[in-house]
Formats: C-alpha cells, structure tokens, sequence
C-alpha cells in the first residue's frame, strides 16, 4: 500500500474504526495497532528491531536509534531537545510533526501517534491539512523518516517543511559535551544530501571514524524553495537557542547557509523545503550509517516498507474468550497480552538491551514468571 493510501486507512480506522480503550487516553485499533493521543503523565514507546539495530519510538515524539552500545540517535530524557525534529510552516504558523519539541500550537486541531508492527505514525491534523511522518527501520539497516500532507485547499498555497537531524554515532551514550563537537563533522554534499563523520578514540595513530548520511526527495509537488545547513546554531537562531526557537522553520530561508561545520559548533542536517501541490505530497528522508548514497524516490521507499517483518514471530498463539474482569474486556486482555510477548520476544533477542546487557534478562524472567 502507497504511503498516501496509509495515512487516509489510519485517519479512517481512527474515525470510524472499533477501538478499544486502554488507560491513559490509549485505545486497541483494528489491526491491533496503538492509537495513543498525548498526555501528560507519562509516555509510551515500542521498538522496531531488525538484526541488532533497534529504533525506539516514542508517542510523544522522540526518536531513539541504537545498534549495541553504538548509538545513532542517542536516549533523550523528558524535556530534552530531541535528536530528530519536523516542521511544518503554513501562513506563517509552526507546527511540530512529531510532536517534540512542544510548540505553542493554537492551530493543531487534533495530534496522535499510531504504533503499528512495522512503523510509527504521528499525524497532526490542523485546518485544512492533515500531516503524517511515518518512521520505519528497513531491511538494509536504514531508518526512513516519510512525510506526507493532504488538504482540501483550492488555492494551492505554499507550505514550507523542515527537517533537523543531529546524529551521535559513537559507541557510548555520554549524550553532548563540549568536546564532542570538535570531533564531528557534517557537510552538505548536494542539494539533498548531507555527511556525517564523527571520529572516536584519544589515540592519534588508532582513532575510529563513523560515517552517517543523511537523503532527501520529493514528489507530487513543486520545490519553490529548498535550502540547507550543517550548523546547529544556524537552525536554532543561535547558539544560546535551542529547537523551540528554530530559527529557519519560522523564517521558511537560510540566508549564508554553512555547508561545513566542525569544531566551532554541533554539526547537523537541517534543512528548509517550500512546496506546492495539489491535494497531497510526500517528502522523503534516509538516514544511513554510511557515506554510501542511494537512488531514492517514494515507490523505492514504499517497496522497502512492504519488506519489513521485523515483528519477532512466536510459534505461541493464544487469544481470551472470557474473564471475571470486569475493567478490561477478553479482547483488550488478548490485544495487551500479545504486545507483552512481543515484548519478551525483543527482550531475548535484542542486542545488549538497556546498555548493561541485563535488562532483556529481567524482562523475561518477570513474563515468565
């Protein structure tokens, strides 16, 4: 199924599907899916695992990447910056797609994550448009980040995205220190495509180098304006600002963009796309470990959705027919109980769980018992 066509089932399953209430303003979909709207005391997450690399989706809107102790986009505490943002700019409003960082939104009407078996969803829905970013984990090892808009506007008004990516790439989860920056280097080398070296060790003569790169393409639509950078303050509007402010979202341009930055500040991917369409577009990112870039367009991304089985299988097949509980019904019971052997299946087989290698081990112990 086209992404489009995946953003229209969701809104419909979310509208007018049979949902199952859970806790916390959290409902079972049809497809046994996680509909989980925001909320204030606390949060949700499932991980997406394919052959040691993990991505923790988060309901509010963070994103956490890990292969091992090797870390992409490293854990984000409540509050943080996140490592990975979206924007959307329409008549001079700024939404947050992802939900991180939270803006002052008096626009959104309505925002939800879905967490399904292959990808997450976030949608927010303001008048006249309704966007979704769908992030999955792909058979190569490749995170996709897609982003698609509907509207019903007639007048084909300009919107505006944009894009922050700030990768870690070293083998420990220290998060940002001062001297991190020194040794990492991003640059912009072509219109849609930006860099990443990151060099790790305090030897001179025996120093790891990781490499990460980050894509872009679109469709269904007309580039009016695009434009990147490489520095973190440049995005923010300073080097005292951080994502709230982002700079180059609000003001839809980058004036002297830096396509270069290390050692004098945090190298990143932003970068600002002005659009025009008619009914619906999509934008695409790819995020690699690698230097290695890649033909990219919508149907390519959408064949490797259609491959993904990174759901761990069990031969265990059970469903409730009837219970005493007279707070959850045999169906909520089976749908929640089939997300705990997922997890205990992620916790058996993933790679160095939790950072110590100990909390796949307690998770199961506790299921089982």
């Amino acid at each position: 199924m086209a992404f489009i066509e995946e953003i229209k089932r969701i809104k419909s399953m979310k509208e007018n599907g049979k949902k199952i209430p859970l806790p916390s303003n959290h409902f079972f979909l049809e497809d046994n899916s996680v509909l989980a709207f925001p909320r204030g005391d606390g949060d949700t997450r499932q991980p997406y695992i394919y052959d040691g690399m993990m991505v923790w989706a988060y309901a509010c809107g963070y994103i956490r990447a890990q292969e091992g102790r090797f870390s992409i986009f490293p854990e984000v505490k409540e509050g943080e910056e996140p490592h990975v943002a979206f924007f959307a700019n329409i008549d001079g409003e700024l939404i947050s797609l992802l939900g991180m960082p939270i803006l002052n939104e008096p626009a959104v009407l309505s925002r939800y994550t879905v967490l399904a078996d292959a990808a997450v969803y976030y949608v927010t829905e303001v008048k006249d448009y309704t966007f979704a970013v769908r992030v999955f984990l792909s058979a190569k090892k490749e995170i996709h980040f897609s982003v698609g808009v509907l509207t019903d506007r007639k007048d084909h008004a300009p919107i505006t995205v944009s894009s922050f990516f700030n990768p870690y790439l070293r083998n420990d989860n220290s998060s940002y220190v001062l001297w991190y920056r020194y040794f990492k280097e991003g640059r912009v080398k072509d219109s849609n495509t930006i860099t990443f070296y990151v060099t790790e060790g305090d030897k001179k003569d025996c120093n790891i180098v990781h490499l990460g790169i980050r894509q872009f393409c679109a469709e269904n639509c007309e580039i009016l304006y695009r434009e990147q950078t490489t520095k973190k303050a440049q995005f923010n509007g300073g080097i005292n600002c951080n994502l709230n402010n982002a700079q180059v979202a609000r003001e839809c341009k980058i004036d002297s963009p830096m396509h270069c930055t290390a050692f004098n500040d945090y190298a990143i991917a932003g970068d600002v796309t002005t659009i025009q369409f008619l009914n619906e577009a999509r934008l695409e990112y790819r995020f690699a470990i690698s230097n290695d870039k890649t033909e990219m367009s919508g149907a390519i991304t959408d064949a490797l959705f259609e491959e993904v089985n990174h759901k761990i299988k069990s031969t265990l097949d059970f469903s409730i027919e009837e219970t005493d509980c007279t707070t959850f019904s045999p169906e909520t019971l089976t749908a929640f109980l089939r997300k705990v052997q997922y997890q205990v299946n992620i916790c058996a087989l993933g790679k160095d769980m939790g950072g110590g290698g100990t909390i796949g081990f307690r998770d199961v112990a506790q299921q089982v018992e």
